[in-house]
């Protein structure tokens, strides 16, 4: 039947926009195709029935047939003879070796694509029924539409069969045809190849995905769904169920409303995804079984379709295109022929389509890569002098240019993107602010079920303990410094206090000491500061406990970077192990406004300290397995790139904004600051005590120096009737101390007499 396919070259002639009439000799009446509408039934001495419309009902006429002379039919014959019958089997010679994406689109006339030409063919194809485009010549030009053919799309090519060149047709040849705002690409290559390189400058890409791992699949799929999702809304509110029911496409929509576009997503190398990520591919299936309806269309190209092309692949892909392919088995997975797997390796491009258990043509698919053709000389083109496409070296650039020419031109009011960008890499702190941001962000979490993005906050009114951990350079202790930052932005000195200890020698944390709320940066090498540090915020912990008003306490807030360094860390400047009284702060303190932020890196201890914070922000790993110690999988680590967090509890992943060594250089001319952790100084003036010697009857309370623990007087206590020896060895500094000792005896009792007796 030369007109069962609808591909076929006599019914795409017919279906063309080409002048033609159709006259078909048919024994039986059933044999009548059905686009033949008019109908003569001819019965005995030219007598006959004609049937001018046989769509609608008779009458008919009755008819008396003329006949023509032997002359007359020997000279129609002899015409018709030199016509070739487009549906007779040829010689796979017959399909031209090459042939341009250009010359197709332009009908096979000479010229270059310009951004007026793709205004047109957009206007041309302004409906939501047809995603229609040339992919090639065999017999005649081959099409095929996304929705009467598919809506989904399975390509199969060996390397070197051209398959990338067919995906880079396909979408080129798409984006011509139909405008941004009816049409969408997501791109994915899941070897990171650049098969897609330069399509992903079309308006129409929104979202193109490269060396695809299990972070960006689930983040692929959630996007997918969260499409699904929205469309299923909008086509509700709109009173339809289908696509191409959309008022809006037709103009009968509320003038608030925008089409929604068509999205098609294009995957290459999906074989290798779904032999590592097994459960993407199932997914898949199921975003494709509920796309029909929603304008979503798959297009799965791969090199090795054994074992891939499952049933429900089969079912859900009824466009099929196989380019060369390895073995017969796989060239019955993607076409039911063992055609493809015979295509010769000097042929790259040569490909066989299947519509259908019997409709397959074989054909040549057009390239965008071939340099573009200077015009035909003896022709004149017009052409506008600022079309970047005339500068192109390629038909793809060229094509590329062309339509981004003619979007930027157009007049349309912003459209609704279908894909989520990533997370950046670097999030600056310039120009941060914003409707997206709330108060007291430091970066921002992708929520892609959402298509959306939200602030990632931290606040010590939480009451709970936060863990950074990552390993060195993942960007934990510029996340410790940008929430110190922020802390100090929002709080004033008097309603918070912050305490760091810093045992990796970073400098960026030098900048929190100048900040009104610091009471202190401590090193891990200042031992009598850090024990000293440590007995303050113990003690007043237990001061907190024993009180009911703690909350009208200030806030505190004390930081450690490189909390597992300080597991062993004990001397006789400590009274105890100050890992286990930092792990009582941890594990007590915030129930009573002390609040902790510690950086962590996976090693021995470093499971206590993180059972003990509720919020744990993982950022990336040398060993993937240490992602237990948060509640983590190894595949949830985050990838290499600083500041790039997952949120362990809500399992969103965030970008924490870059640290801004300005922003942390706070100085608030506000008092009410912690009192600083100081050293003991190496001498001290009676002067400079706070207060003088007292008496009190018999008793004699002299202020001799200061205590190493707190830097509070050191009072001497001397009862009537007692005496004080002053021990040490050589150049200790008994003398000095004795010298103290009488004249802040002296000072106490003026009238008093101190005898030196020097032996």
């Amino acid at each position: 039947d030369l007109l069962a396919m609808r591909t076929g070259a006599m019914r795409r002639f017919l279906t063309s926009e080409r002048p033609s009439a159709l006259c078909v000799l048919a024994e039986r009446s059933d044999d009548v195709p059905s686009m033949c509408t008019g109908i003569v039934h001819v019965r005995q001495r030219c007598r006959g029935r004609w049937t001018p419309d046989a769509t609608t009902a008779p009458p008919h006429h009755l008819v008396h047939l003329a006949g023509m002379g032997r002359a007359t039919a020997e000279r129609v014959a002899r015409r018709l003879a030199a016509l070739v019958d487009p549906e007779v089997a040829t010689a796979a010679g017959d399909v031209p070796p090459e042939v341009g994406l250009t010359a197709l689109l332009l009908d096979r006339s000479q010229g270059r694509i310009t951004s007026s030409a793709v205004t047109r063919w957009w206007a041309d194809h302004d409906t939501p029924r047809s995603l229609s485009t040339v992919l090639g010549v065999g017999d005649g030009l081959v099409d095929v539409d996304l929705v009467a053919d598919g809506p989904h799309a399975l390509i199969g090519g060996t390397t070197g069969s051209g398959k990338s060149e067919l995906l880079r047709t396909l979408v080129a040849g798409l984006a011509a045809r139909y405008e941004p705002a009816r049409l969408n690409f997501v791109l994915v290559d899941y070897k990171g190849g650049s098969t897609f390189d330069a399509c992903a400058v079309l308006p129409h890409t929104v979202g193109m995905v490269t060396d695809l791992d299990d972070q960006l699949a689930e983040r692929a799929l959630q996007s997918l769904r969260a499409e699904l999702r929205w469309r299923e809304a909008e086509l509700r509110a709109r009173g339809v169920a289908d696509l191409v029911d959309d008022p809006c496409r037709h103009g009968d929509g509320d003038g608030d409303r925008q089409p929604i576009a068509r999205l098609v997503v294009v995957i290459d190398e999906f074989a290798a995804l779904a032999a590592e990520l097994p459960a993407f591919l199932a997914s898949l299936v199921a975003i494709a079984q509920r796309g029909r309806s929603l304008g979503v269309h798959l297009v799965l190209a791969t090199q090795r379709p054994a074992g891939v092309v499952s049933d429900d692949i089969r079912a859900n892909t009824n466009l099929r295109i196989a380019l060369r392919l390895n073995d017969t088995a796989d060239a019955r997975d993607i076409v039911d022929d063992d055609a493809p797997a015979k295509f010769a390796r000097t042929q790259p491009g040569r490909a066989m389509l299947r519509l259908g258990a019997s409709e397959r043509i074989e054909f040549q698919v057009a390239s965008c890569n071939t340099a573009v053709r200077p015009p035909d000389p003896a022709r004149v083109i017009v052409e506008s002098a600022t079309d970047a496409a005339l500068t192109a070296t390629s038909e793809l650039d060229a094509l590329v240019s062309a339509v981004r020419e003619a979007h930027a031109r157009a007049t349309s009011a912003s459209l609704r993107r279908a894909w989520l960008e990533p997370l950046p890499p670097v999030l600056a702190a310039e120009g941060f602010d914003g409707d997206l941001v709330e108060p007291g962000a430091v970066g921002l979490f992708d929520v892609p079920d959402e298509q959306a993005r939200r602030s990632v906050c931290w606040s010590p009114q939480e009451d709970t303990n936060l863990a950074l951990v990552g390993a060195r350079g993942s960007g934990t202790t510029a996340t410790m410094a940008t929430l110190l930052a922020e802390l100090g932005r929002r709080h004033d000195p008097r309603a918070l206090h912050v305490y760091v200890i810093d045992t990796t020698g970073e400098t960026r944390l030098d900048a929190v000491a100048n900040m009104a709320h610091c009471g202190a940066v401590v090193r891990v090498g200042e031992r009598e500061r850090l024990g000293r540090l440590v007995d303050r915020l113990v003690g007043e912990l237990d001061r907190r406990r024993a009180s009911t008003a703690h909350d009208r306490q200030p806030r505190i807030v004390w930081c450690v970077d490189g909390f597992a360094a300080l597991r062993d860390l004990d001397d006789s400047f400590l009274a105890g192990s100050i890992d286990e009284r930092l792990l009582r702060l941890l594990a007590e303190g915030p129930a009573v406004g002390i609040t902790a932020i510690i950086a962590v890196q996976p090693g021995r201890g470093a499971s206590t300290a993180i059972s003990s914070c509720a919020r744990r922000w993982l950022f990336h790993l040398d060993d993937r397995s240490d992602a237990v110690l948060v509640g983590a999988r190894p595949c949830d680590v985050p990838a290499a790139v600083p500041g790039r967090m997952l949120d362990v509890g809500s399992g969103l992943y965030g970008q924490i904004v870059s640290a801004n060594a300005d922003n942390l250089a706070l100085v608030v001319p506000l008092p009410g600051g912690p009192a600083p952790v100081e050293t003991l100084p190496a001498s001290i003036s009676l002067d400079e005590l706070a207060a003088g010697p007292e008496v009190a009857g018999s008793c004699t309370r002299l202020r001799i120096g200061r205590q190493f623990h707190d830097l509070g007087p050191a009072t001497l206590v001397v009862r009537g009737g007692e005496h004080v020896l002053v021990a040490g060895s050589a150049r200790s500094g008994r003398s000095a101390t004795l010298r103290t000792i009488a004249e802040a005896w002296a000072r106490c009792h003026p009238s008093g007499e101190v005898i030196v007796v020097d032996g």
